[in-house]
């Protein structure tokens, strides 16, 4: 199961980071949050962010099987919704590459979720 989630301000609601897991949602929020705790985490924009923050929050934006969509590109359909602030590149941790993408159209992404949130596996 393919979980994408979001990082965000608990004040403002402003989405500073979207990423995905294979893992359970709790456990990737740990890690995330024992980093930025410790001030080692990899992205230094969410780790200064982070910083200047009252408190920040995590939360599951959709779940999907990865035999319907791969999970990179869900989380970039998401990205492309979401438009986080601290999502520099988009990044694949498998492949260890990090891409320059362009986003696409947040309609389009809209549109796109909606169709794979209404596909039935």
């Amino acid at each position: 199961m393919t979980t994408i989630y979001k990082i965000y301000d608990l004040e403002t609601d402003e989405v500073l980071y979207v990423g995905s897991t294979c893992k359970e949602p709790l456990i990737r929020f740990g890690q995330h949050q024992k980093d930025l705790s410790n001030g080692t985490h990899k992205n230094k924009k969410l780790q200064n962010e982070y910083e200047s923050r009252n408190a920040i929050g995590y939360d599951v934006v959709m779940r999907c099987e990865e035999t319907l969509i791969n999970r990179y590109v869900l989380e970039y359909i998401v990205t492309s919704v979401l438009r986080p602030i601290c999502n520099k590149v988009f990044n694949m941790s498998r492949t260890k590459c990090a891409y320059n993408m362009r986003l696409i159209d947040k309609d389009l992404a809209r549109k796109l979720l909606e169709v794979i949130s209404n596909v039935n596996v």
